[in-house]
């Protein structure tokens, strides 16, 4: 079934005279419960197709932004010799993409192989 602006209409006229009364809402959700699924997932392919950023998995770590706070000034880095204050550095899970789905370079593999290479 096809979206149209009057069939979105249509279903949201449906929705809100049934908000409130959940005997109407359920019954409302059995009766045209896979039309809206349809329509729901019909939005969601178009949103996907317009609007691709929508869609990135965010950095867990550092929820999208691609810094974090770390609790000693080494950071990313860990160890070695490190102040005792929080440090805010670039986040080490999604290397400052804020996406974990597609991260930046890895300085930590980056460092380790300049290391072997010296």
């Amino acid at each position: 079934m096809q979206l149209t602006p009057e069939r979105l209409a249509e279903l949201r006229r449906r929705l809100e005279e049934a908000h409130g009364d959940m005997g109407a809402l359920a019954r409302w959700a059995e009766e045209h419960g896979e039309e809206l699924l349809e329509t729901v997932l019909d939005l969601d392919r178009r949103l996907a197709y317009y609007e691709p950023d929508m869609y990135i998995k965010r950095c867990s770590a550092c929820h999208g932004r691609g810094r974090r706070v770390y609790p000693d000034t080494s950071t990313w880095r860990g160890g070695g010799y490190a102040g005792q204050a929080f440090a805010v550095g670039i986040c080490d899970r999604c290397w400052g993409t804020g996406d974990e789905g597609q991260p930046g370079t890895d300085l930590r593999a980056l460092f380790e192989w300049q290391k072997e290479d010296a």
